[in-house]
């Protein structure tokens, strides 16, 4: 089956499902109180109706992901109980951002206000497999605009890109259209 191999400090996560969809969500949000970035890496299974969940935690400047879309034989163990995340402030730079290595493009997104989201999806289904990521952001500047910035890419068995949260400068992302 087609899934993820999701590797970060020295630990490695292995996500497939026969018939489903395996997410893997890199967010960063700046509203209000909250000021954080955290990794959601779980899924849905369609023959089961359950939401198996391999990784949830916050995330700190510094932190790198290594993905790589490949046959996956056995998954990692699921966590049985969600830890709690919380939500509120953490004391992370304005400035802390997203950035995506992807076959010599590197994306970096970074909000004064609002939130950042890269997602990774992979669908089996019937024999069919569709694997995508979006790069999204949404700034709310101070005098009140709203900028939109995304980037759409299909990916295929072999992939391979890395995920930093890190100190970013400049938006890379393009705006949307």
């Amino acid at each position: 089956m087609i899934g993820l191999k999701l590797t970060t400090d020295n630990k490695t996560f292995f996500a497939s499902l026969k018939e489903g969809s395996i997410g893997l969500i890199i967010s960063r949000m700046i509203r209000d109180t909250r000021n954080c970035v955290s990794v959601n890496f779980g899924g849905y299974d369609m023959q089961t109706e359950t939401y198996p969940l391999w990784l949830l935690q916050k995330l700190f400047l510094g932190a790198k992901f290594t993905v790589k879309v490949e046959e996956i034989t056995v998954n990692s163990p699921i966590i049985q109980r969600a830890p709690e995340i919380e939500s509120h402030f953490f004391e992370h730079p304005k400035n802390i951002g997203v950035e995506l290595t992807l076959k010599e493009e590197k994306l970096s997104a970074v909000v004064e206000k609002g939130s950042i989201h890269l997602i990774v999806t992979v669908l089996n289904k019937e024999e069919k497999t569709e694997i995508d990521l979006d790069f999204l952001a949404t700034n709310h500047s101070n005098n009140g605009d709203i900028t939109k910035y995304w980037c759409k890419k299909n990916l295929q068995l072999g992939d391979e890109f890395m995920i930093e949260i890190k100190e970013i400068e400049k938006m890379t992302l393009p705006v949307q259209s």
